[in-house]
This record gives structure tokens, C-alpha cells and sequence, in this order.
């Protein structure tokens, strides 16, 4: 029988994985040169139906990459987990942008308009682009 006991995991001796668990509300504030808050911004893209899987594996292919150029932070992706009220289990992806104009001018740039050709009519989705608050 081994000699070291189990120790509940607490205070400075627990991961910081396990440190932030408790956190309620995260904070989506940066600041600028100034020193001031600024609110980031997030592109929420939702897939009602999925028409044609090349097409999609062929628009991600070239759309990952065009948005982290442009400054993009994937943060989610996937199908939810769970859905409440009218929410579809469609796949969502979510990346954070510093700020609007970053996240709009992604969008529009030469690169990630190349991944919207190659997704053509392969799906029907929607994109918000909002601020964080």
C-alpha cells in the first residue's frame, strides 16, 4: 500500500484550469496603447444545412487560415453541446476579434472572399459579427 494520501486539490496548489473553473463571468476587455478598455468583438457563424461537405472542407481549408491572417482567434467550433428554446444543434463557430474593423476587414479581404467562392452554395449559414461588451 503506497504512503502518500490523496489531498483534495485547493487554493495555490490547484492547476490554474481548475483555479478559473469557479469564474462566473469572464472579462472580454482589452486595453489599447492608452491604457483604455476596449471591448472585443466576435464572428458567430451558424450552419442551418449543410449542402455539400467538399465544398465546406474546401471553404475551412482556406478560411481558417484567411481569418487568423486577419487577425482572428478561434475560440469554439463545433456542434453545441446542448440547445434551449429555438436553438437548432447545427454547427456554430465563434472567433474573437479585437475589434470590429479587424473582424469586418477579414472578412472582406482578398484571402477569405477566395474561401467564400470555393464554399459556393455547399451551405446555408448565417454570420453575426458583434461587440463584446
Amino acid at each position: 500500500m503506497s504512503s502518500l494520501k490523496h489531498r483534495p486539490l485547493t487554493g495555490a496548489t490547484k492547476p490554474p484550469i481548475l483555479r478559473f473553473a469557479r469564474l462566473k463571468y469572464l472579462s472580454v476587455a482589452i486595453r489599447n496603447e492608452k491604457g483604455d478598455t476596449m471591448p472585443r468583438t466576435f464572428w458567430i457563424s451558424t450552419y442551418r444545412a449543410v449542402k455539400d461537405t467538399d465544398k465546406l472542407a474546401a471553404y475551412a481549408k482556406l478560411a481558417g487560415p484567411a481569418l487568423t491572417a486577419g487577425g482572428g482567434r478561434f475560440l469554439a467550433r463545433g456542434e453545441p453541446a446542448k440547445v434551449y428554446e429555438l436553438g437548432m444543434k447545427q454547427r456554430t463557430v465563434l472567433i474573437e476579434f479585437d475589434s470590429i474593423e479587424q473582424a469586418v476587414a477579414a472578412h472582406d479581404s482578398p484571402a477569405y472572399q477566395a474561401a467564400l467562392a470555393a464554399l459556393g452554395d455547399g451551405a446555408e449559414r448565417e454570420i453575426r459579427i458583434i461587440e463584446g461588451v
